[in-house]
């Protein structure tokens, strides 16, 4: 079968995230198992326009406003994909109005107030209603969560069918470690924060 992501960021990109990590783990994961899997992101400065990563072909194309209008220009030129996967960070690629093909939407959160750490007023305020706006427009299309948070965030929004497949884990557990009073440290994950921020306390 034939998988395209539609991603604003690749592994690649300077600011490239947790998403990306994960997005690549299961993209990988479908190559392994022989499918053929693209993955369409925002041209940044220095990257080359085409490479593959973990057998994933990588197409860069555009930016800021024109990078979905560049995706709809590559994918007329490509066979037919099984399932076109529409990942949003805040604004969507509308894929299920143009692809023509089995879509499905994936998002980690649903931002909501965390506009307001991005942004000041007014663009923050925009940016909430546009996000809402989207999942009304959406509320048809099956999406993808790794959370029940973000799942009932969406179903109060409108959104109909939402299926969550929680995030993996590939790292290996520490066997053993010394601990003493000079070194013992915890490293735990912000959660109370606007945006995730890796905090060390000693």
């Amino acid at each position: 079968m034939r998988f395209l992501m539609l991603n604003w960021r690749d592994p690649h990109n300077p600011k490239s995230g947790g998403a990306e990590r994960v997005s690549q783990a299961y993209l990988a994961a479908l190559v392994n198992r022989g499918h053929h899997v693209a993955w369409f992101a925002n041209d940044f400065e220095g990257a080359t326009p085409e490479e593959k990563i973990d057998g994933i072909t990588i197409v860069r194309g555009g930016g800021k406003g024109s990078s979905v209008l560049r995706a709809m220009k590559w994918y007329r030129q490509q066979p037919r994909f099984d399932l076109v996967i529409d990942q949003h960070h805040g604004i969507p690629w509308f894929a299920p109005w143009w692809a023509k093909t089995n879509c499905i939407a994936y998002i980690h959160e649903v931002l909501g107030p965390i506009w307001g750490a991005f942004y000041s007023w007014p663009l923050s305020t925009a940016g909430r209603w546009q996000e809402r706006w989207t999942h009304v427009l959406y509320r048809r299309v099956p999406f993808w969560v790794p959370s029940e948070s973000t799942r009932k965030a969406l179903l109060g929004h409108g959104v109909r069918q939402v299926t969550v497949i929680p995030n993996g884990t590939d790292t290996q557990p520490v066997k053993w470690i010394w601990l003493s009073r000079s070194n013992c440290f915890a490293i735990c994950r912000n959660s109370v924060s606007a945006s995730p921020v890796p905090t060390t306390v000693k």
